[in-house]
């Protein structure tokens, strides 16, 4: 999804326009990882943070059982 690889490459601003327009930040890419577990897989703290700041679930599960 858009807002999954804009959270996996650490694109911030996108992050936020996508947001602002309504985008799932909870929807994982093909049953995998959420943009939450991918920006933090990255190390992209700014867009973890901004998923958080924005209310995203936290203990959503991988397909490997994985938390962000």
């Amino acid at each position: 999804t858009p807002i999954y690889a804009a959270a996996k490459n650490g694109y911030a601003d996108i992050v936020i326009f996508l947001l602002d327009v309504g985008a799932n930040f909870h929807a994982p890419a093909n049953s995998g990882p959420t943009p939450l577990h991918s920006a933090a897989e990255n190390g992209h703290v700014k867009v973890a943070r901004i998923l958080l700041d924005r209310g995203v679930k936290v203990n959503v599960r991988d397909e490997d059982g994985n938390t962000p």
